[in-house]
């Protein structure tokens, strides 16, 4: 039932028993919203226990990237949206910064089972395929005295949309010339984030370093960079 373009459902996503389901079980769906990210920060003023909520926006009109770049989406065709969930004690501000790569790699393999190619990783927020961006992130966090910190995951990822006003950006439909069905690749990403995320322990976290230090885009290869007009 929809009432003031907003309503709330819940839903069953994953397929492993032995995974906890942290995302997937409540998702606010918005038909028009100028960023989920905002939006998730206004939900949490009033509910300020939230954990593993989705928001999901049919049409994001000022969608946010990282350093107040803009994350342009047509409507309807691609995912934004935003994931809330409360930080477990094993997260503090000197490793809060593994939920992005967490999250990194859940974008990447859903990218990878989608297009049966090999994306990317390229450090801090985005995943490349074929050198064309496919999807970006944008993690804040909330810092709250004797509480656990709230963390913000902003995702976009592009779908169904073929045309880009950038060459350099590109879709699993562009990839694999058909497109698809936005629930069954949200199915997708949203399992992967609950293997990468909800179950968080000292041996998981030191496997998210391996398997991003692994997909990260350039790893392993020497590269030049220009410094004030001098190759170093």
């Amino acid at each position: 039932k929809r009432e003031n373009d907003l309503f709330i459902c819940t839903t069953k996503i994953g397929n492993s028993s032995q995974m906890t389901s942290l995302f997937g079980k409540h998702t606010i769906y918005l038909d028009t919203v100028g960023s989920t990210q905002d939006f998730a920060h206004n939900y949490l003023v009033q509910h300020p226990d939230t954990n593993g909520l989705l928001i999901h926006a049919y049409h994001q009109h000022s969608g946010k990237g990282r350093k107040e770049h803009s994350w342009q989406s047509n409507a309807g065709q691609n995912f934004t949206g935003s994931f809330i969930f409360q930080h477990p004690s094993i997260l503090h501000k000197n490793n809060f910064w593994m939920i992005s790569k967490a999250t990194a790699l859940a974008l990447k393999e859903t990218i990878d089972y989608w297009t049966g190619m090999s994306s990317k990783i390229k450090w801090p927020n985005d995943i490349l395929i074929n050198q064309k961006k496919i999807a970006g992130i944008l993690i804040e966090n909330k810092w709250r005295v004797n509480k656990n910190t709230v963390g913000i995951i902003g995702i976009g990822l592009n779908i169904n949309q073929t045309f880009f006003e950038l060459l350099s950006a590109t879709s699993i439909a562009s990839i694999i010339q058909t497109k698809v069905h936005h629930k069954d690749v949200l199915n997708t990403l949203i399992n992967r984030l609950n293997y990468w995320i909800s179950d968080l322990d000292d041996a998981l976290l030191r496997l998210i370093q391996v398997e991003y230090d692994k997909s990260l885009y350039g790893f392993g290869k020497t590269i030049s960079l220009e410094c004030a007009g001098m190759l170093k």
